[in-house]
């Protein structure tokens, strides 16, 4: 992050926090000016607005993405831009944040002081839990399981094989072919069934033989008859999952004693138990 995403940051989080109020974001970055009367132009990194019907109040808010503390000096700076502009109220918001000095002089201008932190910068601050909990989804699954299955390999309807990998055949051309092959391409048939009904299909040939590898033996056959059918079955299952994200970002109010977790996807929540003084 460098200072520009770290501005970006702040206006996401008071736009988004601002909705339920009716704060809402007047400008930001290099180009959000308002003029003093002194007459001078003041640049303000985030300016918000809210009205309660009758007055409109405005907050300029400060940005200081810096490796040290911020010191008294930005605060006398915000400070004179609420004296000399239409501005209600001043915020200093820091990434490391703030000298002795600096918090008690923004406590008499009344000058809000926050802490908007990248998770990895804290040390004895750190949330008690680096994820938080975003709400449940259910999965409701409807699993159906086919399963061809071969019941029956007869020839020429008086010999039953048991064991098809160990025969082949051989066609009137000299061709050899595993009997597999065919009880292959029967289970395709079975897994288009629609139903699970006994199934039988037969091979009928001409001058081919069986070919037993085991025993060495060949033998003349007529007809492959194979019988099968196609087991289905169905598994219903429901799983609910929680949906957690990690903390990106705290942001905690020095005087107000508020503390927000911002997680990676945008989402900002209170934390209820932030000890800080």
């Amino acid at each position: 992050m460098n200072w520009e995403e770290y501005e970006d940051v702040t206006k996401y989080i008071y736009e988004t926090l601002g909705r339920k109020s009716g704060v809402k974001i007047a400008g930001h970055g290099r180009t959000c000016r308002v003029v003093g009367k002194s007459g001078i132009s003041h640049q303000i990194d985030v300016l918000t607005v809210h009205t309660d019907g009758i007055h409109q109040y405005k907050t300029a808010i400060e940005c200081k993405y810096w490796d040290k503390k911020v010191n008294k000096d930005v605060i006398m700076k915000i400070a004179n831009i609420v004296d000399d502009s239409d501005i209600s109220k001043g915020v200093v918001v820091s990434r490391i944040g703030f000298t002795k000095d600096s918090a008690l002089y923004a406590k008499h201008k009344n000058i809000g002081l926050i802490e908007l932190r990248e998770f990895d910068d804290f040390e004895c601050d750190r949330p008690t839990n680096p994820t938080f909990m975003i709400g449940y989804v259910t999965v409701n699954s409807i699993i159906e399981h086919r399963r061809p299955v071969v019941s029956e390999i007869t020839i020429d309807s008086t010999f039953t094989l048991t064991e098809p990998a160990y025969y082949k055949l051989q066609d009137q051309n000299g061709d050899i072919i595993s009997l597999n092959n065919y009880i292959d391409e029967f289970k395709k048939e079975l897994h288009n069934c629609e139903t699970t009904n006994q199934t039988t299909k037969y091979y009928h040939f001409k001058g081919t033989s069986l070919i037993d590898q085991r025993m060495g033996t060949t033998t003349s056959i007529n007809e492959l008859r194979v019988k099968g059918n196609l087991l289905v079955n169905n598994f219903n299952q429901t799983r609910e999952f929680e949906l957690e994200d990690k903390v990106w970002m705290t942001m905690k109010s020095i005087f107000e004693g508020r503390s927000y977790s911002i997680s990676q996807s945008g989402i900002i929540k209170e934390n209820n138990d932030c000890n800080r003084k």
